[in-house]
């Protein structure tokens, strides 16, 4: 995740994306996603994941949410 600026020590597993971005890292005011339907079509499970945690923050913590794009 370099763009959002994650830390070398990151867990890359679902439940430490959603520790990272609910406070370890600034969310940028918007976030796209290029390429997106690539993405999705190839790692399915994984959209549908990150979908659900950008959703989830949106619910939960909407001041710090992005709006984001799936293009």
């Amino acid at each position: 995740m370099t763009a959002l600026d994650f830390p070398g020590w990151y867990g890359r597993n679902w439940d430490a994306f959603w520790d990272a971005i609910a406070g370890l890292v600034e969310m940028p005011h918007r976030l796209r996603f290029a390429g997106w339907a690539d993405f999705a079509d190839r790692h399915p499970r994984d959209a549908k994941q990150l979908r659900e945690c950008l959703a989830r923050m949106r619910a939960e913590l909407p001041t710090h949410a992005a709006v984001v794009a799936y293009d």
